[in-house]
């Protein structure tokens, strides 16, 4: 995990909304303490409840910066240079042994990953809704949206490489979390490259 906090001149931030997710003292939290000691145990609980400082000045500059080189990000924070790869995200964050192959299970695989967790809707879009998830996976839903989701609106249905996370981590099946970690990476670096590049004239 890339921490920047180590400066005191700049604005600094501590990242704890994922944190609260999986503790008890969460609104709700004896109806969801199975899901939440679950995730307290699952391998991706670094990933999603570490506090971390952030300094919103070299974010900005990581972002500003960002290249995409092969299948990493190369960028320069305060004179430093910065490489992110699958595995560098892989090791930083924990995510064990069972971290690797694709991001996205087949079809037949996530309908019944989604029947199990009492999902009555159909398959026939490219996301499943939150509504029509049942007790508890509903909030283990909610988690997976919150923590490893790149969008930040829209939180209501989940496409079907996060619906893989929550499958993969429920029956312990290989996940790549590091690869679709990297790729949204990836495309939010080249997103931004192109904005700075229209801003610049």
């Amino acid at each position: 995990m890339i921490e920047y906090g180590r400066s005191t001149s700049s604005k600094i931030s501590s990242s704890s909304q994922s944190d609260c997710i999986v503790k008890r003292n969460v609104r709700g939290g004896a109806e969801y303490s199975d899901i939440i000691r679950f995730l307290q145990n699952s391998r991706i609980c670094f990933a999603i409840s570490e506090n971390i400082h952030q300094v919103q000045e070299y974010i900005e500059e990581f972002w500003r910066t960002a290249q995409i080189v092969d299948d990493s990000i190369e960028a320069t924070i305060h004179g430093s240079p910065i490489v992110i790869t699958e595995a560098v995200i892989r090791a930083d964050l924990r995510f064990g042994d069972l971290d690797y192959g694709n991001t996205c299970y087949v079809k037949q695989f996530r309908e019944r990953g989604a029947r199990s967790f009492g999902y009555v809707g159909c398959f026939t879009r490219k996301e499943i809704a939150k509504g029509l998830i049942l007790g508890q996976w509903r909030y283990f839903f909610h988690v997976m949206m919150q923590c490893l989701a790149a969008r930040k609106s829209g939180m209501d249905s989940m496409a079907h490489d996060l619906l893989s996370t929550m499958i993969g981590l429920t029956y312990n099946r290989p996940y790549n979390f590091s690869l679709m970690i990297s790729t949204c990476a990836r495309s939010s670096a080249h997103a931004y490259s192109y904005f700075y590049r229209l801003c610049q004239g």
